[in-house]
């Protein structure tokens, strides 16, 4: 499950690359292949949930030889505090059983007077046995430091108040 997060944790990055200077971002699906090679893919459709109706389906019919895959999209969820943008993530790990993960990194619209902020992200849920959500935490993170752009970003527009 690491893998696929620190998968994860790069694409967020790279939305975060693009958030900080733009409103929103084009979803993207990026697949781990068994001999270890990364393919992506940018969702472009007419419509935003087109393009994340047609990631999911791919998701759910991977290309052969995949291993994982991770969806990075342009969402919104509801915190205490009322609804806010955020990066929203969907994993799968392909096996005997799927397994996987979903979070949200909220983030303040680059739009707003106090310009971009990124939020500590939250996880919404799992496929498959309870995964090791410390773990999962620490290899996203790592991805996301793999992202030397975004990860600079990341640190640097960081508000933990959310």
């Amino acid at each position: 499950m690491e893998e696929v997060a620190e998968l994860a944790g790069f694409y967020a990055a790279h939305a975060v690359c693009i958030l900080v200077e733009h409103e929103t971002f084009d979803a993207t699906l990026s697949f781990i292949n068994a001999d270890g090679k990364q393919d992506m893919m940018r969702l472009i459709a007419p419509d935003t949930r087109q393009a994340v109706e047609f990631g999911r389906q791919r998701m759910a019919e991977p290309p052969e030889g995949a291993v994982c895959a991770a969806l990075v999209l342009d969402g919104r969820i509801n915190l205490e505090d009322g609804k806010c943008d955020a990066i929203i993530v969907e994993t799968v790990v392909y096996g005997p059983e799927k397994v996987g993960f979903s979070m949200a990194i909220p983030y303040r619209n680059s739009a707003s007077e106090e310009g971009f902020a990124i939020h500590r992200p939250k996880f919404l849920g799992h496929e498959g046995p309870e995964p090791d959500f410390d773990a999962i935490a620490e290899a996203f993170f790592h991805g996301v430091d793999s992202h030397e752009e975004g990860g600079a970003i990341w640190n640097e527009k960081l508000d933990q108040s959310r």
